[in-house]
């Protein structure tokens, strides 16, 4: 490998990385002026950052130490080379799907955890009083124990719920004023601010819409199907919030 990717383990995994990241458009020359352009000239100043007691070196003295006297697109298309990168012909392949891969779902299990966290921190809380919720318990539309069981200011106990644990509670929540649907909690940490989740989705349009029947003539001829599903467009649905609603306004 050459010297200078293996002196600079930085300078190596940024190019590593943005060859990863750009793989659909990638070309030697798109990698090219990346490396002269910004690469190289952070490796220079990280040389230079590293040994503040020596005069700076210039893009010209780095390249002399390794033996270059430029960096070339032959250059580049060796590097690629000596990093695992091969150029072959281009040809169909398969997406796999890795939503069910072992790290992810691990992921998801601790995001759930977090997210029930962060939970605590949102406007999506009712308080009530004792007297209340036994009403509720005694029409079996609540329980005591799903709920929160705290003690007031004023010694009374109480209890929290979320705002989806009973029909009642978001249009409670509306009638007061809680502009955004319901209390934080009490168990929300002091010292930690408010959080509103936001959620983003996005719909697809396909050029050829087709049924999964289709009408066939008496000499059974049937229509032609395209090859595949034409070109697509891809629609960005907004953002969307509990507090907020539906889009940015």
């Amino acid at each position: 490998m050459s010297p200078i990717l293996e002196d600079n383990p930085d300078f190596k995994s940024s190019i590593i990385r943005f060859a990863q990241d750009n793989l659909q458009v990638l070309t030697s020359e798109f990698l090219h002026s990346k490396v002269i352009e910004q690469f190289l000239p952070n490796l220079v100043k990280k040389i230079n950052d590293d040994d503040a007691t020596a005069a700076d070196v210039s893009i010209d003295e780095v390249l002399k130490k390794y033996n270059l006297k430029i960096i070339s697109l032959r250059t580049i298309q060796r590097w690629m080379s000596q990093l695992g990168f091969t150029y072959k012909l281009r040809k169909k392949c398969y997406y796999v799907d890795n939503h069910e891969r072992a790290d992810i779902v691990l992921y998801r299990d601790k995001f759930v955890i977090r997210y029930l966290e962060y939970e605590l921190r949102t406007y999506r809380w009712i308080q009530l009083k004792e007297e209340e919720v036994l009403e509720y318990e005694l029409n079996k539309e609540l329980k005591r124990e799903d709920g929160y069981k705290y003690s007031h200011e004023d010694g009374s106990t109480w209890y929290e719920y979320h705002v989806d644990d009973h029909t009642d509670f978001e249009s409670r929540m509306n009638e007061g004023y809680h502009p955004f649907g319901g209390n934080l909690s009490v168990r929300k940490p002091p010292d930690s601010k408010p959080l509103m989740i936001l959620g983003q989705d996005e719909v697809i349009f396909k050029q050829y819409l087709m049924n999964s029947q289709v009408w066939t003539a008496l000499d059974g001829t049937t229509p032609l199907v395209p090859k595949d599903d034409g070109r697509s467009l891809m629609i960005s649905a907004g953002f969307t919030s509990r507090e907020l609603g539906y889009g940015c306004h």
